[in-house]
């Protein structure tokens, strides 16, 4: 993530930089990751016009984290959607915490606790973050209700182009000719395309009217 979030930084301060595509196939990540993913995404795409070409997965926060691009291309068979929230915690820990409860001294009730009904709130109160967040930058597009979106549901392409998931199907072709059409600076096929590995699962895309070398 970090050097994904870099590389999107640099491409808002390189005056060559038109568009940018990210390329995406992931099944999430941690929610700290996968916020700093969508806030940096989100503010690129409030700079330059950002289009995700899903070539496998984008599941939970790999879909938070595209969520704001202006448009999101994808294969048939890819898979998007998973919106919710997971926290995986050993029965044993919440157990072993109830039963040293007592062995603390602590500044309040709830410091350094782990309870059923803590993990709980915490989730709901990412999952509201979640939904909220999708319904925002989607929700002119889906055609689902809220309480739909919120079901967790993963979709394949074709069904995501339907329900507002995903805007098209395509290939990164698709996805670059979509950027390079949003782009103010750019007229027909007059770009040429950077092409910047982030990791194994992920590559991001700088379209510019020129070549932007480092």
């Amino acid at each position: 993530v970090n050097r994904v979030t870099r590389q999107l930084r640099e491409a808002r301060q390189n005056d060559s930089v038109a568009a940018v595509v990210l390329r995406l196939d992931s099944p999430g990540g941690p929610a700290s990751a996968s916020s700093e993913f969508y806030l940096a995404v989100n503010r690129t795409a409030s700079q330059l016009p950002v289009v995700a070409y899903v070539r496998g997965l984008a599941a939970s926060g790999g879909y938070y984290g595209i969520a704001p691009a202006d448009s999101i291309v994808v294969k048939s068979g890819s898979t998007v959607g998973s919106i919710g929230t997971v926290v995986q915690v050993p029965s044993s820990a919440v157990e072993s915490a109830a039963q040293r409860s007592d062995s603390f001294i602590r500044t309040g009730p709830d410091k350094a606790q782990i309870s059923l009904d803590g993990l709980r709130e915490r989730l709901q109160i990412l999952q509201a973050g979640f939904v909220g967040t999708v319904m925002q930058h989607r929700g002119d597009e889906l055609s689902l209700s809220r309480t739909e979106v919120a079901n967790g549901r993963a979709y394949l392409g074709a069904t995501a182009v339907r329900n507002g998931f995903a805007d098209e199907i395509g290939d990164l072709g698709t996805a670059i000719e979509r950027a390079a059409t949003l782009a103010d600076d750019i007229e027909g096929d007059d770009y040429a395309v950077d092409y910047r590995e982030a990791r194994p699962t992920q590559l991001s895309l700088s379209i510019g009217d020129s070549r932007v070398t480092r």
